[in-house]
């Protein structure tokens, strides 16, 4: 298909909202649909021209605390975050899905765009500061969607959704150059209502394509179809007998080493959804596979990530209460899990803002874990945008929410170096209509708190008492620019007053100031130190006010 050069010239389309989360109707042994990812995208039809528009930045340096006492969970620096960049219409709907590093620092989004009479996939490049390079546009007969790509060891792209058939839809599968121009795209693998998630290239330059199908019966069937660098079939597996037929579903494909592949997703046992991940070689043998989940809530992986060292990191949702009444889940905890290739120091966290909350993707690199999704007191609406950082050894660096009555909601990160990437999309605000979004947080500078805390002690109502606060704030910077650092005390109680601040290491300044509810610490420690490591101590007074 010719392409245009002009600066990302979609045509986008009005349209209603659906949702693309895990294809197909529900398992016939139960009444809910799968989990899966969520995006709350699109539908309609004009021909409108679209932007890529950088801008619109939004610095925020807030940190987040949950309601009792102040532990280092709560407590973290948001580093500032800024929209590097937009893709919507005035009347369309848009969702960037994933995103991919490209080559000279470059970024890839891979977009879904839907009006009245169809949807179809898209793609667009764009620079380090947002400006658009390039964009493409796959459209054809029928409707089709890309979720999901990567980078192939030649520096082509490979990029995984589905495209509708004659009667039903399919797994697809499209190459496109450096340049956006398609070179191929997958025939139908022979399965109906399938969807392709994930994609993986193998060692030797082929691909493995991971998602689900759903049969004649209703019931949804994991499979992995693999291909050759031309986009030929090579074979098709399902796992419908090795997990004694009980429903299941892939949402992501990662490769472990050079013949090993780990595909992660769900699969129903006894009534409820568990946490799948299935490890296969490059020609789908199975090497093992496990489950982790509840007898009576569910529990899914949405993507897997694998960290420099070669552990591996999974997000999620854990703890899901579905009411099959309405269909639809009354409490989801975000999940991220950590597994090291010895099977020690496992971790688990799970991240509760509002009653449902989802991750949908995770990335890491270094020392860093970054998860992405949504959360929101109602399933499937009123959603708010959530980003979390982690440590490899599980604590928590930093937590944000957006907070401004815009649904919005993430769907793919890229962690690289300081920066974090996250994709996604968001409500406009004016109409009903969504616009893709790339946010950017530059973490430069920013001094994580450690071992945040304050001493015990309950503050009654109408009653006030004083409180220890001690925090220690690691590597703070000795330049010109002083290093700040933001606590807020939890609604519950009203800070009061600051007071007897003391500072354990070398000679520094520190002066503190209250905010409302916050207490901001702002240090310089001696100039001719490169660093230091600080451990502060203050006085707090809070208070409530008495009912009435």
């Amino acid at each position: 298909m010719p392409r245009s050069k002009l600066i990302l010239p979609i045509i986008l389309c009005a349209i209603a909202l659906f949702s693309i989360g895990a294809a197909g109707t529900a398992a016939a042994e139960s009444d809910r649909s799968p989990g899966g990812i969520e995006s709350p995208i699109l539908d309609g039809k004009s021909d409108l021209g679209t932007g890529l528009d950088a801008g619109n930045s939004s610095n925020i340096t807030s940190s987040v605390a949950s309601s009792g006492n102040i532990t280092a969970e709560d407590i973290g620096d948001v580093p500032p975050e800024t929209i590097l960049g937009s893709v919507g219409s005035e009347d369309g709907n848009v969702a960037i899905n994933d995103i991919v590093l490209t080559e000279n620092g470059n970024y890839l989004l891979i977009i879904t765009v839907v009006n009245s009479t169809t949807v179809d996939g898209a793609v667009a490049k764009i620079s380090s500061e947002g400006s658009a390079i390039w964009s493409e546009r796959f459209r054809k007969e029928g409707q089709q969607s890309l979720l999901s790509g990567i980078r192939t060891q030649s520096g082509n792209y490979v990029l995984s959704g589905w495209t509708e058939t004659d009667e039903s839809y399919t797994g697809w599968g499209v190459k496109i150059d450096q340049d956006g121009s398609k070179l191929w795209e997958s025939k139908p693998s022979g399965f109906s209502k399938e969807t392709f998630y994930g994609v993986e290239e193998t060692n030797d330059g082929e691909y493995l394509f991971a998602g689900d199908y759903v049969s004649s019966e209703g019931d949804n069937n994991a499979v992995v179809v693999k291909t050759t660098s031309d986009g030929e079939n090579i074979w098709d597996l399902h796992y419908w007998d090795q997990q004694e037929q009980n429903s299941q579903n892939f949402f992501d494909i990662e490769r472990i080493d050079s013949n090993q592949y780990v595909a992660v997703g769900q699969v129903y046992n006894d009534g409820n959804w568990d946490a799948w991940a299935f490890v296969i070689d490059a020609d789908g043998e199975i090497l093992g596979s496990g489950t982790q989940g509840h007898s009576i809530l569910d529990d899914w992986i949405n993507e897997v990530s694998v960290a420099d060292n070669g552990d591996l990191v999974y997000a999620g949702v854990q703890n899901g209460n579905y009411d099959s009444e309405n269909k639809e889940y009354t409490s989801l905890d975000g999940w991220i899990f950590y597994d090291t290739q010895n099977d020690q120091n496992q971790w688990s966290k799970t991240v509760s803002v509002n009653s449902v909350n989802r991750f949908s993707a995770v990335d890491t690199t270094d020392n860093r874990i970054v998860a992405v999704g949504h959360t929101s007191s109602k399933d499937g609406v009123e959603r708010d945008r959530i980003t979390v950082e982690y440590d490899l050894d599980g604590s928590r660096n930093w937590l944000d929410t957006t907070d401004n009555a815009v649904e919005q909601d993430a769907d793919g990160v890229l962690v690289k170096s300081s920066e974090t990437y996250v994709v996604g999309e968001k409500k406009k605000a004016s109409g009903s209509n969504y616009s893709g979004i790339l946010w950017k947080y530059d973490s430069t500078g920013v001094v994580k708190l450690t071992n945040v805390s304050i001493d015990s002690g309950t503050v009654t109502d109408g009653s006030k008492s004083k409180h220890t606060l001690t925090f220690d704030a690691l590597h703070v910077s000795a330049d010109n620019d002083p290093d700040k650092f933001t606590i807020t005390i939890p609604d519950s109680v009203t800070l009061k007053e600051v007071n007897n601040v003391s500072v354990e290491g070398v000679q520094k300044e520190i002066e503190k100031q209250k905010d409302g509810n916050k207490i901001i610490f702002e240090v310089n420690p001696e100039s001719s130190a490169e660093s230091v490591d600080l451990s502060v101590t203050a006085k707090i007074e809070l208070s409530t006010q008495k009912a009435g």
